[in-house]
């Protein structure tokens, strides 16, 4: 549950971002490669080599993604450091 008075809830910002979308997109790219493999009858070795591969991929996609997402909160927390520092100066 989001607080109101917290404005930078690093909880909601890794659970949210982080997980929600990963998680969704590999149980989504599994998927659809398990049924690409039974619908044109590959054997079993070449669909755990396909996932793995798959695997390695998705590992190097997103490992960008969590760099990005990194250097946001970094860039989040300091412009919210930098702003309640004005407002408690008057």
């Amino acid at each position: 549950m989001v607080n109101p008075d917290n404005y930078f809830d690093l909880y909601d910002f890794f659970v949210n971002e982080l997980i929600g979308s990963q998680t969704l997109a590999i149980i989504v790219s599994f998927l659809l490669l398990y049924w690409f493999t039974s619908k044109f009858n590959i054997n079993f070795q070449t669909t755990v080599l396909l996932s793995l591969v798959l695997l390695v991929g998705l590992a190097l996609m997103f490992s960008n993604q969590l760099l990005w997402l990194l250097a946001g909160i970094i860039a989040g927390a300091l412009f919210f450091y930098m702003i309640s520092t004005l407002i408690r100066r008057g």
